[in-house]
Formats: C-alpha cells, structure tokens, sequence
C-alpha cells in the first residue's frame, strides 16, 4: 500500500503556459482518485510528472512521506496506462504481459505463473499466442491493463484508458478495472474528462479547471455541496441567478428567494441549481420560492422531460421525469418551486 502526496505541485512549459498550478492533493492508499476536468486543463500533465516521464517547475510528490522526484521513472513503481494501448504489436499478448516481469529479471517460472494468473483474472485465457491486431479494442485494453498490474506497481495511473470504446464496452471495462482495484489495493489514479465515468470509477474526485484545483471530496458531494462557482456549473447547475444576500435570503430580478443549510451570505452572490432540481409546483403553491413563467421550449428525451422557462427576461431550464401524462404546449403559465436546500448561494467576485 502507498500513500502519494502531492505538495504545491506547479508545471510551467517554456511557452509560458501553466499547465499546473500549486496542486496539493492527498492520494489515498486502496482507493481510486479521479481527476476530472475539461481537454487541457492539466490533468495528464499530473500523471506524467507521478510517473515521472516529466519533472515539475516546483513543489514535490511524495510516496509514504519519501520524495521521488530524484527517482528516475523505471525506479518509481508507478505505472501508466495511456488512453492508445501502446502494445508491442510483434508481441503476443502473454509476451506483452511478461514484458515489464522480464525487465524486473523474475524468474522464467515466476513470470509463467503470474502471467497465467494475470490472463485468468482479465478473462484472456486462450489468447496467449494471439498478437495485438488480432484482437478487439477491448481485449487489446485488458491486455495493457494486464500488463500494468502484473508487475505489481505501487501506483496504477490510467490516462482516459477507456475513451476509445464503445459504450458497452466502457461499462464492461470500468467494472472490471473496479473489481481488480479492489482485489490487489492499490492506489489508482484515473484521468477522465467524463464526468459520469470519474462519479462511477473513484472513490475521491479532484476537479481541476485550468490547472488549478477546485475542490476535493466523494463524487456525492459534487452534486449536494459544490465548493465554489465553476465546480457548480461544471457539475451540471446551470441555471444561475444573480442577487443580493442578506442573511439567508437572495433578492434577484424575479423574486426573493431563501436558502438553507449554508451560511449566511452578503452583498451580491450568485444563486445555482440544477435542472432537475426544480420542481413543478402543485402542492408548493403557496410556499416561498415559488415563481411564475411561460414554458418556452419543451424537448422529451425518453426518460426525461427537458423545460426551459421564461421568468422575466430570465430563462431557467428544468428536468422533470417524463410521464405518459406529461403535457407541456410552449407558451403555457407555469409555476415552479426552487426548494431552498438544493439552491446554493455564492459570493460574486
């Protein structure tokens, strides 16, 4: 087991771009941390400078308390799978898989056993003479994945691994990667610019947006207590409201509205809730945060009923479970309810 720790962790490129900036984030030991954030903001350049294939500007990385930064890369036990699976394509796939064993001189019966162990766990047995291009994209995944675990590593990095299959086949390999993470312990971190896949995948989430770290927590608390502004949005609350906070109301241009279990705010905030937060009101008719407006667009996507209604010159979207019953003409007075415990109020900058 490893404890990784990475402390003020700051990557400056010669075009004077920062690609990361003063990261300090703890990565437990036994669990998946997910890394999640848009193409561009950082996150693969974090997992090259843990495995070592690119040094840091400043700051340090620490394995149980010991920095590694004077290690080379092939002395730091941190593997990486990259989103292309990067295979010997003159290989065989239990070639493939012995590879880094025979690097570390095991012997030839050691690494026969732990290959065959390996193979069985990713249910690869019967393709050991099989060559890369003669397998599917999934299969060429377990055999990168085999490969990366088999030597045992101290830290398993995984670079966007599943990215390039199709939707089944994601599913299948996120399962299974769970299911080994778990059986051998070891700390992983996983690179993803999904966010259903890091909220299925880890156990800690680290959002990053333009290098810089958001917030840190179990992927729950993304959707019920958001750290700040950006994290909020990222995460899908895209309905904001600008206003003026006292105490624990908001004045905004198309109401009065409370908020609960946050503190007391002042001055001007921004107020966010997600879509299928709002609520149709019915039996919230005569409550506060209710408002009225005109359904301006109505999309049914299969599960889902997707509104967007015009409060004002404001337009918030709502999602609503979609029933047989569901009928909403474009046009037509609505009235909804933002319950006060899923609105989250921010200081404006």
């Amino acid at each position: 087991m490893t404890r990784v720790s990475l402390s003020n962790l700051t990557k400056q490129f010669p075009n004077a771009v920062t690609a990361v900036n003063g990261l300090t984030l703890g990565i437990p030991d036994g669990k998946i941390t997910a890394l999640l954030g848009p193409s561009g903001c950082g996150k693969t350049t974090i997992l090259k400078m843990i495995a070592g294939i690119i040094q840091p500007t400043s700051g340090d990385i620490l394995f149980d308390g010991h920095s590694i930064l004077g290690q080379p890369a092939e002395k730091r036990g941190a593997v990486m799978v990259f989103q292309n699976h990067l295979l010997f394509p003159y290989l065989t796939v239990e070639e493939n898989v012995a590879f880094g064993l025979k690097m570390h001189r095991e012997s030839p019966t050691a690494i026969r056993r732990k290959v065959a162990d390996m193979l069985d766990l990713m249910q690869l047995t019967g393709y050991e003479r099989q060559k890369p291009n003669q397998l599917s994209g999934g299969q060429q995944q377990r055999v990168a994945l085999a490969r990366a675990l088999v030597v045992e590593p101290m830290v398993l990095l995984l670079d966007e691994p599943f990215s390039n299959l199709d939707a089944n086949l994601r599913d299948e390999m996120r399962e299974l990667t769970r299911q080994l993470q778990r059986q051998k312990g070891i700390p992983t971190v996983f690179v993803t610019h999904d966010q259903e896949e890091a909220v299925v995948m880890a156990d800690q989430l680290a959002l990053i947006l333009k290098g810089v770290l958001q917030q840190v927590d179990e992927p729950r608390a993304f959707y019920e207590k958001p750290a700040n502004l950006p994290t909020a949005v990222f995460f899908g609350a895209n309905n904001i409201l600008s206003g003026a906070a006292t105490g624990t109301k908001v004045q905004t241009g198309i109401g009065e509205f409370r908020l609960k279990n946050q503190p007391p705010l002042s001055g001007p905030v921004n107020l966010v809730i997600r879509p299928e937060n709002i609520r149709i009101d019915q039996e919230y008719r005569h409550m506060e945060n209710c408002i009225s407006g005109c359904i301006q667009s109505c999309l049914f996507s299969g599960t889902h009923t997707r509104l967007k209604i015009k409060v004002g010159e404001t337009v918030l979207e709502l999602a609503t479970e979609a029933t047989a019953q569901d009928v909403f003409p474009e046009g037509e007075k609505i009235r909804v309810y933002l319950p006060p415990e899923k609105l989250w109020g921010f200081q404006s900058q």
